[in-house]
């Protein structure tokens, strides 16, 4: 899952970000949206760029009333482990250049933690 936690008052209405995960040992399958994304068939898309790379774009676009104010599960990614996979933990993390904005679209300061999948054979 990616989490989103110490979310202000103001909350979040807008968000552009990459995932960046090791396509060789994992296969991407699907994101589904979490708990405190309101409306998430219109205000929430990803896509695989490509290989290793998943697009975010959350937008409340009602610019009033389905901004992310609460902490909790923003998307979970779903991957498969090849069948070629190779022991070891994987890093899935935010890459590129993401950026947050505000209820008044103003930029937000973001910290990143990275996640991982440990694949024992």
């Amino acid at each position: 899952p990616i989490t989103l936690s110490n979310i202000t008052d103001i909350g979040i209405a807008a968000c552009d970000f990459e995932v960046a995960y090791n396509s060789e040992n994992l296969e991407f399958v699907e994101v589904t949206a979490g708990e405190i994304v309101k409306n998430a068939s219109i205000n929430l898309s990803s896509n695989l760029e490509e290989a290793g790379k998943i697009n975010f774009l959350f937008l409340d676009n009602t610019m009033k009333d389905e901004a992310i104010t609460t902490n909790g599960v923003f998307a979970t990614i779903k991957f498969k482990v090849k069948d070629t996979a190779k022991a070891g933990k994987y890093t899935v993390e935010v890459s590129g250049a993401p950026t947050f904005g505000d209820t008044i679209l103003a930029s937000m300061d973001v910290v990143y933690k990275s996640g991982a999948v440990n694949v024992v054979q």
